[in-house]
């Protein structure tokens, strides 16, 4: 059985900077991606990935809720990392208050989010 992440980012060129990461590292992982909190609740429940990465500024419902959706849906068989664009302890705090597993800043390099895998993967 294929382990399986899912990302729910609206931006296409961090959709594919982050697919171009996991392809290199974890090319062993199922990956698919989504454009908004309600695609990924569905795709959720559909899938059932082991994380799920999430971006703060969506469409529609913010990263935050779908963070908190997703882990009253599924507790903790799913991962959530919550991401963002800006460096905010504010917004890391209230990720964790929402159930995120971990909370990480999005860079031009991807350094945080491979820190983040590479702590829940291996």
């Amino acid at each position: 059985m294929s382990r399986k992440i899912l990302l729910i980012e609206d931006n296409e060129g961090d959709q594919f900077l982050i697919k171009e990461l996991f392809d290199e590292f974890y090319n062993d992982w199922e990956f698919s991606a989504v454009v908004s909190g309600e695609e990924g609740i569905k795709k959720v429940e559909l899938d059932k990935p082991d994380i799920v990465i999430t971006d703060t500024q969506l469409p529609g419902m913010d990263g935050f809720e779908t963070c908190k959706r997703i882990k009253d849906l599924n507790g903790d068989s799913v991962k959530v990392v919550v991401m963002t664009g800006l460096f905010d302890s504010v917004n890391a705090i209230k990720a964790r208050e929402m159930g995120a597993d971990d909370y990480c800043v999005k860079t031009s390099n991807m350094a945080e989010i491979a820190r983040v895998l590479k702590a829940m993967i291996g």
